[in-house]
């Protein structure tokens, strides 16, 4: 795994200097080098490697794109934390507007959402650590079969702003809690 530059912070991205200031230079290449762990470890789960490349200009572009949102969103609502949905939501908009994952030398149609099936894989990700339940696996199950498939349908065809896939994923998880309460109330 290559460090991400310095030309990365300074020369490309002045525009965020105020978002570098708010948030860290430090904060910022933390968010940076975990997204660009995990795009090389899905690219290499996935055997894309000869034809999938993650591009770190446009990876590092979509972190400060969502922390440029994340700033305006506290500074509008006038508050310290956001919420995990919200961070989730936000880091997954990004990763689809900015498509850091690209194909090279192949006319394969198989990598065409690699993009889409990484943030996929990253939301199912959050499920699993939330509370070791839903991941991946989980989601192939026959009962959440319908969620995981609208799910990757919307990432590839719908639109995706941050504020539809917080409502996608908020309902999802109160759904899952209102089932679970029926279950132990029967």
């Amino acid at each position: 795994m290559s460090e991400p530059e310095k030309i990365h912070i300074e020369a490309i991205y002045v525009e965020y200097t105020e978002v570098i200031e708010k948030f860290t230079e430090k904060r910022i290449q933390e968010r940076y080098l975990r997204l660009l762990e995990s795009a090389q470890a899905f690219i290499e789960k996935m055997g894309y490697g000869n034809y999938v490349v993650c591009n770190e200009a446009m990876l590092m572009l979509a972190v400060l794109g969502y922390y440029s949102d994340i700033m305006r969103l506290k500074d509008f609502h006038n508050i310290d934390r956001t919420n995990d949905i919200k961070i989730l939501a936000y880091e997954s908009a990004w990763l689809l507007k900015r498509k850091p994952l690209q194909i090279k030398d192949s006319n394969d149609q198989k990598y065409a959402f690699c993009n889409e099936q990484f943030v996929y894989s990253q939301i199912t990700h959050w499920f699993e650590k939330e509370d070791g339940q839903i991941g991946i696996e989980a989601l192939a199950h026959e009962d959440l079969n319908f969620f995981s498939n609208t799910l990757f349908y919307h990432l590839k065809y719908r639109s995706y702003d941050p504020q539809t896939l917080e409502l996608m994923l908020g309902s999802f998880i109160a759904g899952r809690k209102y089932q679970y309460r029926i279950s132990k109330s029967k």
